[in-house]
């Protein structure tokens, strides 16, 4: 949100509806001609922690070994999709979409997923 609330500012003190509307696609740095700096937020990505969710070992292997499955099953699917029919390329797409969701919620802790 505060980036839009920046985005916004720095638009109400720009002059000319050119450099209004470039102001939502020019780089970060950017700065219009005419109008005042504002201020630059200092960011450090160091500061920010890191998702490291802690999960056991047995959690993590069963992770990997499903993700390699499902992996080989959206290979297989592609590799013979030219022989499937629409219906076929759907329940493929379906198995391994929801193979993936698996995956993800039995990487999150119990906590979470509960």
């Amino acid at each position: 949100a505060q980036v839009y609330a920046r985005l916004i500012r720095k638009m109400g003190q720009t002059p000319g509806w050119t450099d209004k509307l470039r102001v939502w696609w020019a780089p970060a740095h950017w700065q219009p001609p005419g109008a005042p700096m504002l201020e630059v937020l200092p960011f450090d990505p160091r500061i920010r922690p890191q998702f490291d969710l802690p999960l056991t070992a047995k959690r993590q292997a069963l992770a990997v070994a499903a993700f390699v499955l499902l992996l080989s099953a959206a290979a297989a699917a592609l590799w013979w999709a030219h022989q499937l029919s629409a219906w076929q390329q759907a329940a493929a797409l379906v198995l391994v979409t929801g193979g993936l969701c698996g995956v993800a919620r039995l990487c999150m802790p119990r906590s979470v997923a509960n």
